[in-house]
C-alpha cells in the first residue's frame, strides 16, 4: 500500500538509549569480565595483568561517560531537547 504524501508512519523509531544507562550496563558486563579475569589462573602473569588493566580502563571510561551525562543533564544541555517529530511514534494507525 502506498502512503499519501505527508503521511506519518504507524511505526515509531526506537529512541536512542540514555548514555548513562548504556554505560551502567557496560560497567556491569565489564565487572563480570574483570571478576572472571582476576579469578583465573593467569591473573598473575604479565598477560593477565594487562587484561585486568584493560578492563579497568574500560570501566573508568564508562564511569567518565556517566559523569559527563549527569553533568550535561544537570546543566540542561541541548541533549535534553526532543526533536519536533518525537511524538509521531505515539500515534496509532486506526485504519489497520
Amino acid at each position: 500500500m502506498v502512503a499519501p504524501i505527508g503521511a506519518t508512519s504507524a511505526y515509531a523509531t526506537v529512541p536512542s538509549a540514555d548514555p548513562a544507562t548504556t554505560a551502567d550496563a557496560q560497567i556491569v558486563s565489564y565487572k563480570k569480565e574483570l571478576s572472571d579475569c582476576v579469578n583465573c589462573d593467569s591473573a598473575g602473569t604479565a598477560e593477565g595483568k594487562a587484561n585486568i588493566q584493560s578492563i579497568l580502563d574500560k570501566i573508568n571510561a564508562a564511569q567518565e561517560r556517566i559523569a559527563r551525562a549527569a553533568e550535561a543533564k544537570s546543566s540542561g544541555s541541548a541533549t535534553d531537547v526532543q526533536p519536533a517529530n518525537s511524538m509521531l511514534g505515539n500515534r496509532l494507525d486506526t485504519f489497520a
